[in-house]
């Protein structure tokens, strides 16, 4: 019969020329929630009796509907939201007419849709809660006998509030005004219910406005115009104070190991609601979770991320995220009674914003809804402690909402260092205002498997890139620890006797260099490696060596700089400082750190290896000695805990270096030239570029010439010579040393110091520039009426020339026993010195003191007959 009437309604109510444009009459729009008794109800997250919205449309002079609606959509305000679990559900194929005759059960009706139309006053539809189909979250329905009224559900994407969706209105229907009336407690509506009294409906929890209703219709006379009408409530919701806000938080990390990469769990929930007849509990806006205290984040972890761009994420956007598959960093799991079942999704990393660098981006979906919004990672700087904070979230009740960061080698967090209990602080801010402060209950981590760092047995090697003495060569250095051991804090490396830095032939980095990280490439050295981060598989970082001014009390030091480039995001430069010491006397260099960075913007470093190659063409050279040799190193730990090693090193060829090292001597001075004189005493000794470098000479100085331990002011007492701290009173002469580890020479004086005994002074050659420092040690001696100097225990490097000048005069260290120009008196002016290489090799040079005394008397005598 019902087919029959809308047959004939169809015929006597066609619309005639329209007269009134299609579309909502103004002022007929109206959204209201009573209580039982009609009241106005208004109070945040109460359950009303009814809500009811109604409207109206435009009409012809006659009354007649001036086009027949298609699609009624009806956005309900955000926080309006509805339980589909809290009624039955009516079977789909009872409600779409699959069963002749059945109509949905009466506990399944959650309201009434009335249609007015021509003619008849109205058509009432029950309205039921239909079992959703597999595309949607919830369905309602409207619809008796032959005329059905399917309700889509949704949640928006913008907002997350419900909207509802009748599609398709039944054509002929001319429907000239609609009511819908939802009840928020359907069981108090139904003729005899069978099912347990439970809401259906809740108002919104926030108190910062009346909640606003959007209506939009469209008709099937032109499908293609949508008319929109905005609707409030009028006054605001009040009493957001009196909802309850009790939400708990709980964290877990899967591995019970220490420092070790680990999947984790966040899982916040709150309360299920109170009964029909009180206020629902208030629904989480912001959460802010401070993980616990050692929780860091992994450098290898976040170096496999690519970040997630906005807009392949596609917040707001009712379609699934298209995350790039490297930006996930775990799951997210969310129920809420406005879901018929709990929906996951995926937690991803999304790209860098100021003040925002690690961005949590959510997304979770299920049939018909697709959940997004953002958080963040915020890091403390100083200490790498982590804070979960999620900002903005869905006004909808979330019962649970559980963040499960990935586990395996790249997860992107690490547990602690020590084997303490964890537990996490939260706070909670609710939409209608309300603050809550919880603490998690503590994960014991006592398990036998916790083991904290202890052990420390660091691995050390070194070694050149070339083996022939003399030659240039390449360093590698490097020192690494394994995982679980306890951290590396710096170290220290002896390299080699005779392996050299040309130190002279580099432009140091200056101080606004090394702060900036932009040293000069002439300033470059070498290549530098590292390897950080806890687990098997830590990140790699390259970067640069390059040689700067003073540092740590040390003439020349190193700086080696890495940038932290860890997937998409750019953490910073990290820089680690060094002191290149080289000990005066023996010439070995010493290359020391300073304590290495642990953390570097809130990321934990945590060095498995640090690695440097100096590599500069002709800055290092190797030694003139083919004697086994090592590297050795002291390396510290964190804890600090010390660990000594070694490394061999030996050089090869030595035999195929020259040795033809070549002494000169000269006395200068022409007034002093005679018995009892004191004139300068020069001495050169040379040899030439690659050959073996000198190590011990023996200068027998000729037998006209003796000491005179009185001519210096004051003696330089020992331990001041060893040290290079003679006072000027001490000096004796001066002193001038070329060498290839500088572009230009090196320059000092000579001290009269205390001897290791009795005797004669010791002689102590200073030399000193740009940073490079040597003490040459003489011993003086008196054998058989001779006395001779011994250069000892020379440095292994390269020094083509030294050249010393002992001052003449009346305080001039050397005096002349007799005269130089007597046949047996030119006699005693020669020597015969002995060299040796430090490969061993030894030669003797025979040298005769140079003078002009003799050569002018005898060109005297010659011009007067």
């Amino acid at each position: 019969m019902l087919v029959g009437l809308v047959a004939l309604l169809a015929v006597v109510t066609q619309p005639a020329v329209a007269r009134a444009e299609f579309g909502f009459v103004p002022g007929s729009e109206e959204l209201s929630a009573v209580d039982a008794e009609g009241q106005p109800e208004n109070r945040a997250g109460a359950h009303p009796d009814r809500l009811l919205v109604k409207f109206d449309l435009n009409t012809l002079e006659e009354e007649k509907a001036d086009g027949n609606v298609k699609d009624i959509v009806v956005d309900l305000p955000p926080g309006l939201t509805g339980d589909p679990n809290g009624v039955p559900a009516c079977p789909r194929k009872v409600f779409d007419g699959g069963l002749a005759g059945e109509e949905c059960p009466s506990e399944t009706q959650v309201g009434e849709a009335r249609l007015r139309i021509p003619v008849f006053e109205q058509i009432v539809l029950p309205i039921y809660n239909v079992e959703a189909l597999p595309d949607q979250a919830a369905a309602l329905g409207a619809g008796i006998g032959a005329v059905r009224l399917p309700i889509a559900m949704k949640l928006r994407s913008r907002d997350y509030g419900t909207t509802l969706t009748l599609a398709n209105v039944f054509q002929p229907l001319p429907v000239t005004g609609v009511e819908i009336e939802l009840w928020g407690v359907p069981v108090d509506h139904q003729g005899e219910p069978a099912a347990s009294r439970h809401p259906f409906l809740t108002l919104p929890g926030r108190c910062d406005g009346p909640p606003e209703l959007t209506l939009r219709v469209n008709s099937w006379q032109a499908p293609d115009v949508e008319h929109t009408a905005h609707v409030d409530t009028g006054p605001d919701l009040t009493g957001c104070e009196s909802q309850a806000f009790e939400p708990s938080i709980a964290f877990a990390m899967e591995s019970p190991a220490a420092d070790a990469p680990s999947g984790s769990r966040v899982e916040i929930a709150t309360p299920d609601a109170g009964g029909p007849d009180d206020l629902a509990n208030a629904q989480i806006r912001d959460a802010v979770v401070a993980l616990p205290e050692g929780v860091t984040l992994s450098p290898a972890g976040i170096a496999g991320i690519e970040a997630c761009p906005d807009a392949a994420f596609g917040l707001g956007e009712p379609a699934a995220a298209a995350c790039p598959v490297a930006s996930r960093v775990g799951s997210v799991e969310m129920a809420s009674s406005v879901l018929a079942a709990p929906i996951a999704g995926k937690l991803y990393l999304g790209e860098e914003r100021p003040g925002e660098r690690f961005r949590l981006l959510v997304d979770a979906s299920g049939p018909g809804v697709e959940v997004k919004f953002a958080g963040r990672l915020e890091v403390d700087p100083a200490t790498g402690r982590l804070t979960v904070s999620l900002t903005e979230m869905p006004q909808i009740p979330v019962e649970r909402l559980t963040l499960s960061f990935a586990d395996g080698p790249r997860a992107p967090l690490v547990t602690p260092l020590d084997c303490g209990s964890l537990t996490v602080a939260a706070r909670f801010d609710s939409h209608g205002g309300a603050t809550r402060e919880v603490t998690s209950p503590a994960q014991d981590r006592g398990d036998p498997a916790c083991h904290a760092a202890t052990a420390f047995e660091p691995g050390f090697v070194a070694g050149g890139s070339e083996t022939r003495a003399g030659g240039e060569t390449a360093l590698a250095i490097a020192v690494s620890r394994e995982d679980g051991e306890q951290a590396l804090d710096r170290f220290l490396t002896r390299l080699p006797r005779g392996v050299s830095p040309a130190l002279g032939a580099v432009e140091r980095c200056g101080a606004p260099g090394v702060a900036s990280g932009d040293c000069p490439p002439a300033s470059r050295v070498g290549s530098a490696v590292a390897e950080v981060g806890s687990g098997s598989e830590p990140v790699t970082l390259r970067g640069d060596v390059f040689l700067t001014g003073p540092y740590r009390r040390a003439p020349i030091g190193l700086v080696l700089t890495f940038r932290a480039l860890l997937g998409s995001f750019d953490i910073g430069r990290l820089a680690v400082r060094g002191a290149l010491k080289i000990d005066p006397r023996s010439g070995r260099a010493t290359l020391e750190t300073a304590s290495l960075p642990q953390i570097l913007e809130g990321l934990p470093i945590r060095f498995r290896t640090v690695g440097i190659d100096i590599d500069r063409p002709g800055f290092i050279h190797n030694p003139t000695s083919c004697a086994a040799q090592s590297f050795e190193a002291t390396i510290v730990s964190a804890g600090g805990s010390r660990s000594d090693a070694t490394s061999p090193f030996q050089v090869r060829r030595c035999g195929s270096l020259r040795f033809r090292p070549a002494v000169s001597m000269a006395l200068r001075g022409a007034r002093s030239l005679h018995r009892r004189g004191k004139p300068q005493l020069r001495i050169a000794l040379r040899a030439p570029r690659g050959s073996t470098n000198l190590r011990n000479a023996r200068i027998p100085l000729p037998r006209g010439l003796e000491l005179d331990p009185t001519a210096a002011e004051e003696i330089c007492a020992r331990p001041e010579a060893v040290a290079g701290e003679c006072p000027p009173g001490a000096r004796v002469g001066v002193a001038v040393a070329s060498t290839a580890l500088l572009r230009g020479r090196m320059r000092g004086s000579i001290f009269a110091a205390q001897p290791a005994g009795n005797g004669l002074p010791d002689l102590w050659i200073d030399l000193r520039e740009n940073g490079l420092h040597l003490l040459v040690h003489s011993r003086t001696l008196v054998r058989k009426g001779r006395l001779v100097t011994r250069l000892a225990g020379m440095p292994d490097v390269p020094v083509s020339a030294l050249r010393m000048r002992f001052r003449g005069g009346g305080d001039g260290l050397f005096r002349l026993r007799r005269s130089l120009c007597g046949r047996r008196d030119r006699r005693s002016m020669r020597s015969r010195v002995a060299f040796e290489g430090h490969d061993g090799a030894f030669r003797i040079a025979r040298v005769r003191l140079r003078h002009s005394r003799c050569a002018t008397a005898r060109a005297r005598r010659s011009r007067h007959g």
